[in-house]
């Protein structure tokens, strides 16, 4: 299977072909553009290299070389041989996989303003509330993913200790919305979005499923593969409350969660840690990770997209009216 990077803008020109998205560029020129003609337009409906060399009438060797220049900048992905996809070859593909997801979510409006400073005091603190609920649900999806014990101590270990390092930290990002005039007592009585729900189930019920789908979903969460230094992100957040000065303790907040991941080895990947407790995995399983990383990513895109739609003036922020039925009822 292969995915072409949904937020690409692809032109033909002519003598030029462009393939671009918010950070890459590419231009390909004489017969590597007459290449792009041939294949893009047929990648979407070709399972393998094979089948898709005889749509397009270039070699497989040819396009493997070709699919490898997107995937490197993230703009296509190739899921082809998966029965092959063993050990350290899946955590390299998984890792492809999360990057191009991971861009993908960042492509979205919300972030992609919001971390250019564009924003507005809505759509910031609205993310900071939806967020908080985010982090608070790590102590309902994360205690059941973690609460395994087949497999070897010192692999199965790594799901009980991402855990211990992950909950409460809910408690960072409420005092920093507190600090941005909000009381504890409003922001945890507010239900959540439906669309932030829907990112919680999917993370819940995914994390019933198995150890290794469990992982799967921080892939797209921690994609990097070089944790960030302090001073990287000291200087993100120091961005970020010059831009929103209203919005400075949620920003505190933020830096000392990535300060915390930072300093526990958080870009190391989860699956990383205890995959060898499965190995070989099926390849039934092998094609299922890979559908948790793009549906995960796609729960993310809809949690941004819900922040858009609600928080769009002041009293969207300010209240939110909690469901209760007990009046009725004693009636």
């Amino acid at each position: 299977m292969f995915i072409l990077n949904p937020t690409l803008v692809i032109q033909d020109q002519r003598t030029d072909y462009l393939i671009e998205d918010h950070v890459v560029k590419l231009r390909f020129h004489g017969d590597s553009a007459e290449l792009c003609r041939r294949v893009l337009p047929v990648l979407d409906h070709c399972q393998e290299f094979n089948e898709l060399a005889s749509l397009s009438g270039y070699s497989p060797a040819t396009l493997r070389k070709f699919l490898s220049i997107l995937e490197a900048d993230n703009l296509a992905l190739a899921l082809t041989d998966l029965k092959r996809l063993r050990g350290r070859r899946l955590i390299t593909k998984i890792r492809l996989a999360a990057t191009f997801w991971n861009k993908c979510i960042m492509a979205h409006a919300l972030p992609t303003r919001l971390f250019r400073g564009e924003a507005v005091r809505e759509e910031v603190l609205g993310w900071g509330i939806e967020f908080y609920f985010f982090i608070r649900a790590a102590n309902e999806y994360m205690a059941r993913g973690s609460a395994r014990i087949s497999g070897p101590t010192h692999a199965i270990s790594g799901l009980w200790q991402h855990y211990a390092d992950e909950a409460l930290h809910d408690g960072i990002f409420l005092s920093g919305l507190v600090g941005c005039g909000f009381t504890a007592e409003d922001i945890a009585n507010r239900p959540p979005l439906a669309s932030t729900l829907a990112l919680l189930n999917h993370l819940y019920e995914t994390s019933e499923d198995g150890a290794l789908e469990y992982a799967a979903l921080f892939a797209v969460m921690q994609p990097l593969t070089e944790r960030p230094t302090t001073t990287e992100i000291a200087t993100r957040y120091q961005f970020l409350r010059d831009c929103y000065p209203f919005a400075r303790t949620l920003f505190d907040a933020f830096e000392r969660h990535d300060d915390i991941d930072a300093s526990l080895g958080h870009s190391k990947l989860l699956l990383e840690q205890i995959s060898e407790v499965f190995e070989p995995v099926e390849t039934r399983t092998v094609s299922k990770l890979f559908s948790i990383i793009e549906n995960t990513a796609n729960y993310f895109i809809l949690f941004f997209e819900g922040i858009l739609r609600h928080y769009r003036g002041s009293r969207a922020v300010s209240y939110r009216q909690v469901p209760n039925a007990l009046a009725a009822v004693h009636r």
